[in-house]
C-alpha cells in the first residue's frame, strides 16, 4: 500500500499533458526568393536579398515595416493615409500611412518596378 501512495504522490508531480487540439488549417503559401535593389538618400545604390510571400489576394505590393527599417529603404509619408484592410475586412493598423518610391524586385530573370 505505501508504494502505492508514493507512486501516486510521483504522478501527481508531473501531470498528464493534454491532449492537443487540432491545429488550425492553412492553405500552402507561395514564397519566392528574390533581391530588392533601391538607391539611398544619398543616390548611392542600395540591394538586398529576401524571401517574400507572394499573396494574390493582395490589391497592391506591400513591405514589412521592419523590412523597410531594417534595409534602410527610404519611404515618403502619404499626405492622405489610405485605409488597408485585412482578409476579415478589420483595418490593417500603421499601414497606408507610407510608402516606397524606385524600389526594383527581381525574381531571377523577372523584374518588377
Amino acid at each position: 500500500m505505501e508504494n502505492s501512495l508514493k507512486r501516486k504522490a510521483e504522478d501527481a508531480s508531473h501531470p498528464t499533458p493534454k491532449k492537443q487540439k487540432s491545429l488550425p488549417k492553412h492553405g500552402r503559401r507561395l514564397f519566392i526568393e528574390a533581391k530588392m535593389a533601391w538607391s539611398d538618400q544619398y543616390g548611392r545604390k542600395k540591394n538586398t536579398k529576401g524571401i517574400f510571400m507572394v499573396d494574390s489576394g493582395c490589391t497592391g505590393p506591400m513591405l514589412n515595416q521592419d523590412f523597410v527599417g531594417g534595409n534602410h529603404i527610404p519611404w515618403v509619408r502619404r499626405d492622405d493615409p489610405i485605409t488597408i484592410h485585412t482578409a476579415d475586412g478589420e483595418p490593417m493598423n500603421n499601414a497606408g500611412e507610407k510608402y516606397v518610391e524606385d524600389i526594383i524586385m527581381r525574381i531571377q530573370d523577372h523584374k518588377e518596378e
